[in-house]
């Protein structure tokens, strides 16, 4: 009797299962045995914005720890890339987002000086501080967000009425529109920010494998 095509199929399935499958395991146990000759308390896989900030804190700690990148960090594969990105402290989303943004502004000043210190890093700033205008309608999202923001946590702002933006030389906005001026806003500038907490944490004692992509976990 000639094996239908799903009887054939399923016989070679449990042959992949029972012979290449094994084999793969034991080539990738084989090769991470000659890679690998010692052990990390922690290993964080990524080493974009995230994984980069968590490697540079946890190098601080005294803990031995690895950092995996399947490319070459910072790199244009991401989203940690594209010269800024905003940063504020009246954040319209959320008032309970401003205290985590304090502590972010005192983080990222903290590492700048310690970069600096270090030599890993020239005078080109980590955090630059421009001040930030936000414009909508008066009662929309934005606006409204933004100043409950601003009053729950007293932080300094100018708020333009549409009677101001409308006398104003520069813009041109609809007749409803109301702005918030914050002048702590600004930039960061997230490649430069990447490579100088991977620096930090190198010199700090983590190990970086960069090119390197993670094709097993166990």
């Amino acid at each position: 009797m000639k094996p239908s095509a799903a009887q054939s199929d399923k016989k070679i399935d449990e042959y992949i299962d029972e012979h290449i499958d094994e084999h793969i395991d034991e080539q990738i146990d084989e090769h991470i045995d000659e890679q690998i000759d010692e052990y990390y308390d922690v290993i964080v896989v990524g080493l974009g914005a995230m994984g980069s900030a968590t490697l540079e804190q946890l190098s601080r700690t005294g803990q031995k720890v690895l950092g995996i990148e399947q490319f070459h960090s910072p790199h244009h594969q991401g989203s940690s890339h594209g010269e800024t990105r905003i940063i504020r402290q009246a954040y319209f989303e959320d008032p309970r987002y401003v205290p985590l943004l304090q502590r972010a502004y005192t983080l990222w000043q903290d590492l700048e000086t310690r970069a600096k210190r270090a030599g890993h890093l020239s005078s080109a700033p980590l955090l630059q501080l421009s001040g930030g205008l936000m414009l909508g309608p008066a009662h929309g999202t934005l606006i409204q967000g933004t100043l409950d923001s601003v009053k729950t946590h007293q932080l300094p702002h100018d708020f333009l009425s549409s009677t101001t933006l409308q006398h104003h030389p520069y813009w041109q906005v609809p007749a409803d529109y109301a702005g918030v001026y914050e002048d702590q806003a600004g930039v960061l500038w997230p490649e430069r920010c990447i490579a100088t907490q991977l620096k930090l944490a190198e010199s700090q004692g983590a190990t970086l494998w960069q090119n390197t992509r993670l094709l097993h976990w166990q």
